[in-house]
């Protein structure tokens, strides 16, 4: 395991000096989901060097916070405190409540060393790896998500009284239909914007009250802080409208998946590009072709990072442009790996993650299948080159805890924690009855 010693500090001078009477302080769990407690900033002013704690569950729980059995006692026994590190450099004040600020933090052990299981512990691993061999990457995400309203008693409060926001199709890039939710889609870009992120634009999608905030690229570990804000901040503020953001990647049958593509370029320590020159065999730069080779090999083993719930893969299912084999193309959408741009903005796009992805996990899969292209110096296969990706969670669990790519990029100890977390929600909604098997058998079985 790489070895991480994080020292604590204070709270940035722009924060002291402002209107702040509350901070959050927020550790991204293995969902993505930032979770955390919110500290009176007077006590946070008067004690820079305090200790934060959490129980160790906030790592080892289910969707629902639901304990697993299998995790017990994974990081200490007896669920135990960890402590809360704070990354001084991602705090904010929130846009919507400005006596609020946020800040993003590390999970560690008493010693102050990163649990190794931790979502951003693994991201900055793979970025480590990624120094190690003299290169630097930028990534970013595409979220797709759904605006529900509340239904006809008005309750919003369960997923049941919920429904789609316009009984009319909302088509992909349609001015004139999005404008219907622009007011509450601008105060979201507005947000964003406020929480130093950069919004390149925002669209509808293809189905009903979809909708896409784009947001540029940044270095890793920063870009992915940024996507659980934007996560964070769309749902908090389309509560505000009385409304509903989901992430799920297929909300219905009827309707058009969510995804989460993410783009990622190389650079090299000095951040100069490394999509420079031409492998004879594939056309692209050297560098980039052995990166996208690793992707090639590894992505359906990695799934369970992209991919990491149930319903992920009724997205994965042929429609919507979702892969459902692993293969790359120049500038093909249809294609589980897409080469886009050119010079220096060269970038390979993997379209594979739904919008459920933790971007922890997803970028630091990213990462660790290009390294094992770059490492093993893997060729790149013909475009006509295909190969399945899992078909449902279960086989992504097992591929992923079968994996030799996956222990030797990850660990030990992560693959197991992740295939037991993972795979107890397999094993949840096998005992799950669903609308469709009521309505298919009640009556006529």
């Amino acid at each position: 395991m790489w070895g991480f010693i994080v020292l604590t500090n204070r709270l940035p001078d722009d924060i002291q000096q402002a209107e702040v009477d509350t901070v959050c302080f927020a550790l991204p769990d293995a969902y993505g989901r930032l979770m955390g407690k919110r500290y009176d900033a007077a006590h946070v002013r008067s004690h820079p060097d305090m200790e934060i704690r959490i129980s160790e569950l906030v790592l080892a729980c289910d969707a629902r916070m639901g304990l697993i059995p299998e995790l017990s006692g994974t990081l200490a026994s007896g669920h135990g405190d960890i402590l809360l590190m704070p990354d001084w450099e991602t705090a904010r004040q929130l846009p919507w409540a400005r006596n609020e600020a946020i800040v993003i933090c590390d999970a560690a052990l008493s010693d102050r060393t990163l649990i190794e299981i931790a979502p951003r512990t693994i991201l900055k691993t793979q970025i480590a790896r990624l120094h190690h061999v003299g290169l630097n990457a930028r990534m970013a995400s595409e979220l797709e998500f759904y605006l529900l309203e509340p239904g006809p008693d008005g309750g919003p409060s369960s997923h049941e009284r919920l429904r789609i926001n316009a009984a009319e199709h909302c088509p992909d890039n349609h001015l004139l239909r999005a404008s219907r939710h622009e007011p509450v889609i601008r105060q979201m870009r507005q947000a964003l914007t406020d929480l130093s992120i950069d919004v390149e634009y925002s669209k509808s999608e293809g189905g009903r009250g979809q909708y896409e905030i784009v947001i540029g690229h940044a270095e890793p570990l920063v870009m992915a802080d940024r996507h659980a804000l934007y996560k964070y901040s769309v749902k908090e503020i389309a509560r505000r409208n009385g409304l509903v953001a989901t992430f799920i990647p297929k909300l219905s049958e009827y309707d058009d998946g969510s995804g989460g593509h993410v783009h990622c370029s190389l650079q090299d320590a000095d951040g100069k590009s490394r999509a420079t020159g031409t492998d004879p065999a594939s056309g692209l730069p050297p560098m980039l072709a052995r990166f996208l080779a690793g992707l090639c090999t590894t992505s359906g083993d990695f799934c369970a990072f992209f991919t990491p719930t149930t319903n992920a893969y009724k997205r994965l299912n042929g429609g919507a442009l979702a892969p459902t084999e692993s293969s790359w193309s120049l500038d093909d959408r249809t294609s589980a790996l897409r080469v886009i741009g050119s010079g220096p903005n060269r970038r390979v796009e993997n379209r594979i993650p739904g919008a459920d992805m933790n971007p922890y996990l997803a970028f630091g899969a990213i990462l660790a299948g290009g390294l094992t292209g770059i490492e093993r110096d893997l060729s790149l296969p013909e475009p006509s080159w295909r190969a399945p990706l899992p078909h449902d969670l279960r086989n992504a669990v097992e591929r992923f805890a079968m994996s030799a790519d996956a222990r030797k990029a990850f660990g030990e100890t992560v693959v197991e924690f992740y295939a037991r977390l993972i795979g107890w929600e397999v094993d949840q909604a096998s005992r799950s009855v669903s609308d469709w098997e009521r309505s298919r058998y009640l009556v006529e079985v």
